[in-house]
């Protein structure tokens, strides 16, 4: 019963404990249920630190969740409040490493019969006040005919129930993992997409040579049993409705998606469809059509390949197709090239009907509905270089229910990230391919031509000594903060703390200030200064687009850096490289430096190397001649002088992952280190010790299969 719950009024907002209701000057505000349930525990406890984790069992009751979960409905609550214009303080105050405290003045009142009308706000009315009205409307019709009084008492009552079916539907729960448990613990190397038939689960398995194995498990859990193909690389589409046969891909003549072939589930001679070639396909549930996609068109066929029509050419490239239970309905994932976040749309399944669902994550491969078709389940990040998770839609559509516009973020369970989910028949599991990190930073040993753990192997990555030898600062795993410790890694202490991410750094000549690249949640990168013996961060930088990692000039005076694209497919002449004054604060742009980025300055002043964005080759401005020039290098990833300004160190990806150098004076290029089996989560990143020994952060992490209860309502 709402009757006897608080009213919290602070500001212009009320929130109605009872109703799990918030407004604003009276006008319901749209907030999912998870931050309301926050915003709720810290009004109960307004004026008071609460901690995190009591935040987190009390809004996440028997599931495991992550603090970025907290972090990230901390952070949608305060852009729903207009928290975020005040810096975060105007209602809500975080406590570093503690907790938050909701800091704003507050009215509580209690509804019942004497003070139901206490606080002015546009409510419906209450079922027992819509019955007393319904009452005084019978009474006044006396006077008319007894016909429009029962239609009022009728249309009334009607109201009354309809309200009383949407506040049962806004105080339901939403899904949530309440137990997993681990399928498989053979530590080998498994890939997406994960299918079901039901009593077995299908994937791929990367073997020693690099071939992939199609196997299956029971649901159950088990050693993997592998099903026999002639292919030695494939891709899993789908499971056929009957059970007995698996759509797969193999590369295809001409480059353009990949053959279409069956596969009974048991193993034997695959079939080929037709001559159909596809970058995604799935069958119908009735198992009469087949739905593929090439680049951004989609097409519908028969089951046998036969017969195949265009429905719509979508305005990106295809990354997924699902079926809707009852057959009605394509669920389509778009990558969008210009770097936009990733989109969902359905179609009719014969076409038509064409509908955008959702724009916001960066989304896994494809998705699957629960069998009675409630909820889509998906795999997605909040960016492209976020940590996964599983992510259910809400579907379900009645008289008193309309499907939800933002899914539930199941979260991890436990310590990991997953990277692709499947319903279970029964509704009561999903099945999901979870991988546990574990990243060590290591250094290359030259005698032994492999790398070995540095600094003991911590879970970090950019480790970088200071100027002085005295000290090394690093970014820590999974939190991305930045640490400072003894160079051998003793006496460590952090310098920066969620929700500020950093993503890279430099120190400054003299020791004394740290530049880094870093953002708040939902923020672009900025570049910020932070004392290298401890401090505020402060924003150095006030633009509203992404920028890079920061570079000092050699006299400490000025720091360059790019600007970061959205895409690197796509140029842009307003993208270029650009110099700060430390002094005067003035911004201006290197010469020549159009669609460049990703600046490194030269240990002797004289040169600032940078990438093209589109193909990421090096070039090098020489503030002696004022010109730029190319060097001969393959595509870049993070780029690094070394100590004596002769050799720039990177790592490519091109062919065969490994780390390079060229040579300044005549190009010359030499690989020297292979990052072949490293499992680099970071590609290079990490830098150079003072010898200019190769430092990486490699994650000898693992992937295995979870079975994760359910709890959906």
């Amino acid at each position: 019963m709402s009757s006897d719950k608080p009213i919290y009024q602070f500001g212009p907002f009320q929130l109605d404990s009872g109703r799990r209701l918030l407004f604003c000057d009276g006008r319901p505000v749209p907030l999912r249920q998870k931050a309301l349930e926050t915003l709720l525990v810290l009004l109960e406890s307004h004026g008071e630190l609460v901690e995190k984790q009591i935040l987190m069992d009390k809004v996440w009751p028997e599931t495991f969740v992550e603090e970025g979960n907290l972090s990230f409905t901390i952070h949608l609550l305060r852009k729903t409040l207009g928290d975020e214009r005040n810096h975060g303080n105007r209602f809500i105050e975080t406590v570093p490493r503690r907790g938050y405290r909701f800091v704003a003045p507050v009215e509580l009142t209690v509804r019942n019969g004497a003070t139901s009308n206490t606080i002015n706000v546009a409510l419906p009315a209450e079922p027992d006040a819509t019955r007393q009205v319904s009452k005084a409307v019978l009474v006044r019709a006396g006077h008319r005919t007894w016909r429009w009084a029962l239609v009022a008492g009728v249309t009334v009552l009607s109201l009354a129930a309809l309200i009383a079916a949407l506040r049962l539907h806004a105080s339901l729960p939403s899904p949530r993992i309440v137990h997993y448990s681990q399928l498989t613990s053979d530590g080998r190397t498994k890939l997406g997409p994960l299918l079901t038939d039901g009593p077995r689960l299908y994937f791929v398995e990367k073997t020693t040579d690099g071939a992939n194995s199609l196997v299956s498990i029971p649901v159950s859990g088990g050693d993997p049993v592998p099903i026999q193909t002639p292919f030695p690389k494939f891709t899993l589409f789908a499971v056929s409705p009957a059970r007995s046969q698996i759509l797969l891909g193999t590369s295809a003549s001409g480059g353009q998606g990949e053959a279409l072939w069956t596969l009974p589930t048991s193993g034997g001679t695959p079939r080929r469809l037709g001559n159909l070639a596809a970058d995604c396909a799935a069958w119908s549930p009735e198992g009469q059509r087949l739905a593929y996609s090439i680049g951004p068109d989609l097409y519908l066929a028969k089951s046998n390949g036969m017969e195949s029509q265009k429905l719509v050419t979508m305005k990106s490239s295809i990354g997924g197709i699902s079926w809707s239970p009852d057959g009605r309905t394509l669920r389509i994932l778009l990558h969008p090239p210009s770097g936009d976040p990733d989109e969902i749309w359905d179609i009719g399944g014969r076409g038509g009907n064409l509908r955008r669902v959702l724009q916001r994550y960066a989304f896994s491969k494809g998705g699957s509905w629960t069998p009675d078709g409630s909820y889509f389940v998906f795999t997605a990040a909040l960016n492209s270089g976020a940590r996964s998770f599983i992510a259910a839609l809400d579907d379900r559509r009645s008289l008193f229910h309309s499907a939800a516009s933002l899914p539930t973020q199941l979260g991890s369970a436990g310590p990991f990230e997953f990277i692709s989910a499947v319903p279970g028949l029964d509704s009561e599991k999903i099945f999901a391919l979870g991988l546990q990190h574990r990243p060590e930073l290591a250094r290359y040993d030259a005698r032994l031509k492999e790398f070995v753990p540095y600094l003991r192997g911590i879970p970090a990555y950019w480790a970088n000594l200071s100027p002085d030898g005295q000290s090394i600062a690093y970014l820590s795993l999974p939190q991305h903060a930045l640490w400072r410790a003894r160079p051998d890694g003793d006496a460590p202490i952090q310098l920066t703390f969620p929700p500020l991410e950093v993503d890279g750094f430099a120190w400054s000549p003299d020791g004394k200030q740290i530049a880094m690249r870093a953002r708040e949640p939902g923020q672009p990168w900025r570049i910020y200064l932070i004392p290298s013996q401890g401090g505020a961060p402060r924003m150095l930088t006030s633009g509203t687009t992404d920028e890079g990692i920061p570079s000092w000039s050699p006299d400490g005076r000025r720091i360059v850096f790019g600007d970061w694209p959205i895409s690197e497919a796509v140029e842009h002449d307003r993208l270029g490289i650009h110099l700060v004054d430390l002094e005067t604060k003035a911004t201006t742009d290197l010469p020549g430096s159009e669609n460049l980025w990703t600046a490194r300055w030269s240990p002797d002043g004289r040169y600032i190397a940078a990438l093209t964005i589109t193909s990421r080759r090096l070039r090098v401005f020489d503030w002696v001649t004022g010109k730029w020039r190319s060097l001969n290098s393959p595509p870049v990833n993070n780029p690094s002088w070394s100590h004596n300004g002769k050799y720039f160190y990177f790592d490519s990806t091109e062919v065969n992952r490994a780390i390079y150098r060229i040579r300044l004076a005549d190009g010359k290029l030499e690989r020297l280190a292979s990052l072949q089996g490293t499992g680099a989560p970071t590609g290079w990143g990490s830098g150079l010790t003072p010898d200019d020994s190769l430092v990486i952060t490699q994650d000898l992490g693992f992937i295995e299969i979870y079975a994760l209860d359910m709890k959906w309502r």
